[in-house]
């Protein structure tokens, strides 16, 4: 897999080199300005929390 750069929770930036050895989620939409997409996004944000995911 190529080393993907993305900015994290906390804007700092990261890279999938600096997860090597963890188990990833990666989870993409197209806009949050929708009644469906942002509140879909915050409960499987939650769900992946209550897992012990971070970010």
């Amino acid at each position: 897999m190529p080393n993907v750069r993305f900015v994290k929770a906390d804007f700092s930036e990261g890279d999938l080199n600096g997860l090597q050895g963890r188990a990833l989620v990666f989870f993409s939409m197209p806009s949050v300005d929708t009644g469906v997409c942002a509140p879909q996004t915050n409960t499987f944000g939650n769900r992946l929390k209550a897992h012990g995911a971070e970010g």
